[in-house]
């Protein structure tokens, strides 16, 4: 597949762009710093032609935090090799050593900048692409607004597979995979409103209805585990 999303997020901030010695090498743009705990630094450079996004996790080699960082790097490049034939997914581009993989990359505009402009998306697209993942056995994990992107055909690009979870045995996982996939709708669900001004239906509004245990899991991470992990 030709088109490609980089993180929409990235491409409205400012950037830094740097240039080799050579007058013909192509300027690298900086699109995030690797800041905060096993973050990646993203960037856009020219490649054999090809203008693609890498994301490299370099910053960790030698560090106690090196395995993980190959980890979750080489995670996320299999998911979206496993995606290569899905139209909403990006193009993998290939490897770059030990901690870094590229997409190819193409302009686009996330979902509200794409509102802010005039384009006009049913909010039936999102859960189109959400149930095109989820038929694969997929949950994204992280359906926000810069992870879903507009190319220039119109077409709805989600990006972003770091926290993607793939459940390859549905029959025996299905109470978890149907959990998954409901808080997942639940997240989209937050856009409706912003796409097409209705308001939620009762069924909707239940999905966004935590459990106990759950909401007890997330506070007890991000109050807790979270810090934890940082100071480390």
């Amino acid at each position: 597949m030709g088109d490609v999303a980089a993180r929409s997020r990235l491409s409205q901030a400012p950037s830094t762009t740097r240039r080799g010695a050579a007058d013909e090498e192509p300027a690298v743009v900086e699109l995030q710093a690797a800041h905060g705990f096993l973050k990646a630094e993203v960037r856009r450079e020219s490649y054999r032609g090809d203008t693609v996004v890498v994301k490299d996790y370099g910053v960790y080699a030698g560090t106690w935090l090196a395995p993980a960082a190959r980890y979750l790097m080489r995670r996320e490049a299999r998911m979206l090799q496993r995606l290569r034939h899905w139209q909403h997914a990006p193009d993998f581009a290939g490897y770059r050593g030990r901690y870094a993989f590229a997409m190819a990359s193409i302009d686009g505009q996330s979902i509200n900048q794409a509102r802010a402009s005039g384009h006009l998306l049913g909010f039936s697209a999102v859960l189109q692409v959400l149930d095109g993942l989820h038929r694969q056995g997929i949950v994204h994990n992280d359906i926000r607004g810069s992870n879903l992107l507009i190319d220039g055909d119109g077409r709805l690009i989600l990006i972003d597979y770091a926290s993607a979870v793939r459940i390859p045995c549905r029959r025996l996982l299905a109470p978890l995979f149907r959990r998954l996939r409901c808080l997942e709708i639940a997240s989209a669900l937050k856009f409706q409103k912003k796409l097409n001004g209705r308001p939620l239906t009762a069924t909707q509004r239940r999905l966004l209805v935590k459990s106990c245990w759950f909401d007890a899991f997330q506070r007890g991470w991000k109050a807790v585990v979270l810090p934890l992990l940082r100071r480390s």
